[in-house]
Parts: structure tokens; C-alpha cells; sequence
């Protein structure tokens, strides 16, 4: 049986997905995105949910980077700045904490260009088997 990865964020065979590809750098688990008109929310803005999915799954990559399988199961998000439509961003990653199967990350996103930072969040993710 052949693999399909429809990921939201990640995922190369998704049509309307975000086809973030992850890399590392310094420490942190990265990718960079320019948003586009279908992901916006208020006119020309980022929707908020997209900026949170960005922290979301570069939060996960940090974990699967080391074959922990985990699934999130609290975010606190803080959107700080609006991340304009066509504006190059970054999310980065990394492990704060470990709590028995319980992983603490933070993840920021950044405007790329203006290096000012445009949301911040801590997530909690559960390991699980697969």
C-alpha cells in the first residue's frame, strides 16, 4: 500500500494545503511560507487559524524529527502582529520540556524581511503509537 500524504501543512498531494517543507537550523525546526489570497481572513490579512496551524505542525516536526509521534492537546497562542497576504514568514520550533509522554514546545512566527515577531505559542502534545 502506497503512502498518500494529504497533510494540511505539510502535505505535497494536497491541493489546498500549505505544503510547508521543514528544515533545521540552529536548533529550531523552520519553514518558511508567503500566504495567498485563499488563506486569508480579514482582506489581505492571514487568517489567524492558518498562523495557529503553522505553530501547530512546526511543533509536531520538531518532535517527529526525533521519531516522537505526538499529538497536540493544548496550544496558548498569542497573535501579536497582522501577517499580511504575500508577506514571507517563519515558523521555528523546539522542545522545552519533557513530562513522563507529555512534550512542552514553543513556536514563533516571524515576518522573514522585517525580522519582527508576529505570534507566539506553547503547546502541549501527548506521544502516542501509531
Amino acid at each position: 500500500m502506497q503512502y498518500e500524504n494529504f497533510c494540511f501543512a505539510c502535505g505535497k498531494e494536497n491541493p489546498y494545503g500549505l505544503k510547508l517543507d521543514f528544515y533545521q537550523k540552529d536548533g529550531w525546526t523552520c519553514a518558511d511560507f508567503i500566504p495567498d489570497k485563499y488563506y486569508q481572513g480579514y482582506p489581505n490579512i492571514l487568517h489567524g487559524g492558518i498562523t495557529t496551524t503553522l505553530m501547530d505542525e512546526a511543533m509536531a516536526k520538531a518532535l517527529l524529527k526525533d521519531n516522537i509521534i505526538a499529538l497536540s492537546v493544548k496550544l496558548e497562542i498569542n497573535l501579536k502582529k497582522k501577517i499580511e497576504i504575500g508577506e514571507k514568514v517563519r515558523v521555528r520550533a523546539k522542545l522545552l520540556e519533557k513530562r513522563r509522554k507529555i512534550y512542552i514546545l514553543e513556536a514563533i512566527v516571524e515576518g522573514v524581511d522585517k525580522k519582527e515577531i508576529k505570534a507566539l505559542a506553547k503547546g502541549y502534545f501527548h506521544q502516542v503509537s501509531m
